[in-house]
């Protein structure tokens, strides 16, 4: 993770989230721009629940969660940063 955040910061590619907590290895935080949304996929491929702490640099939402051990979640968020659909563990921070 550490090379691929020196590359992304040699060449000038902004971050699409900042980590309020760093993300487990385990962990993917997947966001994809829509026309009209974005919609952020997580995956948690540890045999323990994973803390997911972060704030999308598109929307401005603050997206935390817990990932169970071996589960997945789905959040889509209009382009204001809020909640249009979730599936899993996903929410927005309170």
């Amino acid at each position: 993770a550490a090379l691929y955040r020196w590359a992304l910061d040699e060449a000038g590619v902004k971050a699409a989230f900042k980590e309020v907590a760093p993300l487990s290895p385990a962990v993917l935080a997947f966001p994809t721009v829509l026309d009209d949304a974005e919609l952020y996929s997580f995956s948690n491929e540890s045999m323990e629940a994973q803390p997911v702490d972060l704030i999308d640099a598109l929307t401005g939402a603050h997206i935390q969660l817990t990932l169970g051990a071996q589960r997945g979640a789905a959040l889509l968020l209009s382009r204001q940063g809020q909640v249009l659909a979730s599936y899993g563990a996903a929410a927005l921070a309170q």
